[in-house]
C-alpha cells in the first residue's frame, strides 16, 4: 500500500498549480498500485529533493539511483505494481 504520509515540499502561493498537480501525481500512483500494472513516469519538470523523496515514500522505493548529472531514477513496487519514476534535481541537490 503506498505511504499516505508522502507530501510534497512546500513551495510559494505563486507555485499552488504545481502542488496541486503534485498532489495529483500523488493520488495517481496510490490508485495505481492495485492493478498489477508496470508504469514508468518520465518527469521533465525538475523536482526538489522533497518532493523526490515524498515520490519514493509514496511507491515504497527503497531509494533513488543517480542515472546523470542531474538525474534521478526512482524504483518501488506498490502491492502489485512495479513503477519506475526518471526525474531531474532541482538547483539544490538531492
Amino acid at each position: 500500500m503506498p505511504n499516505p504520509t508522502a507530501q510534497p515540499a512546500s513551495r510559494s502561493a505563486e507555485n499552488a498549480d504545481a502542488d496541486d498537480l503534485f498532489d495529483s501525481l500523488l493520488y495517481a500512483l496510490g490508485a495505481v498500485s492495485a492493478l498489477s500494472a508496470t508504469v514508468t513516469i518520465q518527469l521533465h519538470t525538475p523536482l526538489p529533493a522533497a518532493d523526490l523523496r515524498a515520490l519514493a515514500d509514496a511507491i515504497e522505493a527503497p531509494g533513488m539511483r543517480v542515472t546523470g548529472p542531474r538525474t534521478v531514477e526512482i524504483i518501488g513496487n506498490t502491492m502489485s505494481a512495479h513503477i519506475t519514476i526518471a526525474a531531474d534535481i532541482a538547483a539544490g541537490g538531492a
